[in-house]
């Protein structure tokens, strides 16, 4: 699954911690990638360094850990949240990282690691789960149960609380259903807008980041089922239903000549796009990343 590539969901929900935040930080993967820092920090960088090579959930840094209920996607959580904080980022390393990678062997560790991270992830863009847009009552990483924990879609969807929306499809649906396709397009346009700008890609490449993967719906290529129904999978196509699930999920497609146009604009500031397509029609996987969650997956036959 595309999620699976350096960024399995133990690891997710610190990606999740805000884009500003992510792109001071640089990408959280399943083994963290430790900014380097000047010779001075030496004893803070071993130190960050020895507990980066420990893996996720393991009971020492559970312990003394406020974790709801001690699921271990919350204590991994907790756990990448802690690793963070211990990480030494200020001004003068971020940009002293830009220029030099340092051995680690310098400051008593046998690893050479980067000096800036090789790439990030632009998660909840394109792509929505549920548990991005949790706010301050989100529990979990990939929603558990059939509950979901959306409870907007910034800018203009907002106040869910109490109906949580479970996935993108059944959003977008619902959206139809209770506010009709042109509001629904407006909410969609303005969080796309809104999430990730221009300002975004020159941040990231000034960090000295290269490679930015961007997650993509199966209705980017919508026009790619017109076999199915040539009136409704049709090039130009706004919004269009899910091939199985027609009557409870919908997606808000994305404009292919817009995503040339973020491909240029990525080449401007010397940055290479991986395209991820996340997810596929009727959900090939389960979970909230699929579109149709909590829906069963139908992509592949039995």
């Amino acid at each position: 699954r595309g999620h699976e590539i350096g960024c399995p969901c133990s690891a997710r929900r610190g990606m999740a911690l805000g884009r500003r935040s992510l792109l001071a930080a640089g990408t959280l993967r399943s083994t963290l990638v430790v900014p380097q820092v000047s010779v001075v920090a030496a004893a803070t960088m071993a130190a960050a360094a020895k507990l980066a090579t420990t893996p996720l959930v393991s009971d020492d840094e559970c312990q003394g850990l406020l974790v709801q209920d001690r699921r271990q996607s919350d204590c991994a959580f907790a756990a990448l949240q802690r690793r963070v904080a211990l990480r030494p980022i200020n001004a003068s390393t971020v940009a002293e990282s830009a220029a030099a990678e340092v051995s680690m062997a310098e400051v008593g560790a046998p690893a050479r690691i980067a000096a800036v991270p090789p790439g990030v992830n632009l998660g909840g863009w394109l792509v929505l789960e549920d548990w991005f847009f949790s706010g301050a009552q989100g529990r979990h990483v990939a929603s558990q149960g059939t509950t979901g924990q959306g409870v907007g879609l910034p800018p203009l969807l907002k106040g869910l609380e109490d109906t949580p929306w479970q996935s993108e499809g059944l959003l977008t649906k619902w959206l139809q259903d209770t506010r009709g396709d042109e509001e629904a397009l407006k909410v969609f346009s303005a969080h796309r807008e809104a999430y990730i700008t221009g300002d975004d890609l020159e941040k990231i490449s000034s960090l000295g980041i290269r490679s930015v993967r961007v997650p993509l719906p199966w209705a980017t290529f919508a026009d790619a089922l017109s076999p199915i129904d040539a009136a409704v999978y049709k090039a130009g196509a706004k919004i269009v239903p899910d091939p199985v699930y027609g009557d409870k999920a919908s997606f808000v497609t994305v404009d292919r000549e817009w995503l040339a146009g973020l491909l240029r604009e990525a080449a401007q500031h010397n940055l290479k796009i991986v395209l991820d397509l996340h997810f596929m029609p009727a959900g090939s996987s389960d979970g909230t990343y699929n579109g149709i969650w909590p829906l069963k997956p139908k992509f592949w036959t039995d």
